[in-house]
């Protein structure tokens, strides 16, 4: 898989998380491609910000 590969070539260069932004990878599972790094989710992010606000 293409993104199990990108994954491995930032862990070997010392990333410590990744940044979902603006794509449709966080509907691939999280736990699929993560591989234990801290993963930042931007679509999950925006949703519960809006959750928050809209129930404020």
């Amino acid at each position: 898989m293409i993104l199990k590969e990108a994954v491995g070539f930032f862990k070997q260069h010392a990333a410590e998380a990744l940044v979902l932004g603006c794509t449709e990878l966080s509907l691939l599972g999280r736990g699929d491609f993560c591989d234990g790094m801290l993963l930042f989710d931007s679509t999950e992010i925006l949703a519960r910000a809006l959750i928050r606000e809209a129930t404020c």
